[in-house]
């Protein structure tokens, strides 16, 4: 006879997530560097002129080609500073509570995974991206089969052709040395947007790759054991909603990795969310307070012991716990040279689920990186 807790995990495996999280991992995380990079889009000017490009200039021409894409040969590939706010609006679905059919109503006809049209009813959700999109142009402008990331090389020609028949005045790429607004502002100011305080969003999320930019992060192992452990997590909530508990899971950074990625795929992560839990799952950024005792603590506490009890395992994984920001005197040091705090007992236990090169960019990661 199975052990219950071999019974959770196995059911925790058999949830349907409809988007493949690792190869999309991947991509997120090249593309999280690549504004890290850029260091220029976290706050200032620069960030305020990316909100407002995204507002007025990257979400209408979407919503146009969107509903144009069923003739086009060709995807969009979306501007920097444009994708880093898209990023951030995408990443607090849930703002409130109400009724709101006509949303689902619009997100059955319009996801491709038809197979699950018929399996959920919302009736007290109100999502905060996509209800933005469907307020806005009607249709709920989702990234998959219609537009490329700006890191992944593709070209932008096209993209760029049309971006200039629409805002001549307004450049395609965004020079990041200067951040004056100019007429593209003025003419598109008056126009309907999010109400949605996005530069908040951002500094909320600014942090966050420092978190997961480790190089083993991107190990096809350390993904696959991601992609289970938030499936357990997704589970370890479908309990706690059928068990009517009010538990805050709070999830490790793999965990919190792969749930951010999810939610870049919004059709996806409603669709999948919806079935599982008869909701969308509300990702809330807004507490990053981590002092003992408070919620974010006593929820990580609480989650811990859940997840031991349900799966029998331990919910600590190397390489996934919080870092606290490091500084030297003269810079911040490069998230790739960041030391890891673990003990070589606790990098032994996590090798069995870890390749050869995982484990070697372990150690590389454990070197202090001073310049």
């Amino acid at each position: 006879m199975e052990k219950c807790e071999d019974l959770e995990w196995v059911e925790a495996q058999k949830i349907i997530i409809t988007t493949d999280l690792a190869a999309a991992t991947k991509r997120h995380l090249k593309f999280l560097k690549a504004v890290h990079d850029n260091g220029k889009l976290y706050n200032g000017c620069i960030l305020e002129r990316a909100v407002f490009r995204y507002n007025y200039c990257w979400l209408p021409l979407l919503a146009k080609y969107t509903s144009q894409s069923k003739i086009s040969e060709w995807r969009l590939v979306v501007p920097l500073d444009c994708e880093w706010i898209w990023h951030c609006h995408r990443l607090n679905p849930v703002s409130c509570l109400t009724t709101n059919e006509n949303l689902v109503h619009q997100y059955v006809k319009t996801t491709t995974y038809q197979i699950y049209a018929t399996t959920f009813i919302c009736d007290h959700v109100y999502v905060r991206y996509m209800s933005d999109c469907k307020e806005l142009f009607g249709i709920i402008l989702d990234p998959c089969g219609v537009v490329i990331s700006s890191v992944e090389g593709s070209c932008k020609k096209e993209t760029e052709a049309l971006w200039n028949a629409t805002y001549p005045e307004e450049p395609y790429e965004l020079d990041f040395d200067d951040c004056f607004s100019n007429d593209t502002q003025n003419r598109l100011v008056g126009s309907l947007s999010t109400k949605y305080d996005l530069v908040s969003a951002v500094e909320r999320q600014s942090s966050f790759y420092y978190q997961v930019s480790r190089s083993f992060m991107k190990d096809d192992i350390f993904l696959e054991g991601a992609v289970e452990r938030y499936k357990g997590f997704l589970h370890m909530i479908r309990r706690n909603i059928e068990t009517k508990s009010n538990n805050f899971c709070v999830p490790t950074y793999d965990i919190d990795l792969m749930w951010h990625t999810h939610q870049l795929h919004p059709l996806s992560y409603c669709n999948d969310t919806m079935c599982l839990l008869g909701n969308v799952l509300d990702h809330d950024d807004t507490d990053s307070d981590r002092t003992k005792g408070h919620k974010l603590d006593s929820g990580f506490s609480k989650t811990t012991k859940q997840w031991n009890k349900i799966f029998l395992s331990r919910y600590w994984r190397a390489g996934a716990m919080y870092m606290p920001p490091v500084q030297s005197q003269k810079r911040c040091i490069e998230p790739s040279q960041l030391f890891e705090i673990m003990s070589m007992e606790v990098i032994f236990l996590e090798s069995s689920y870890m390749s050869h090169d995982h484990l070697g960019w372990i150690y590389n990661d454990m070197k202090f990186g001073f310049i």
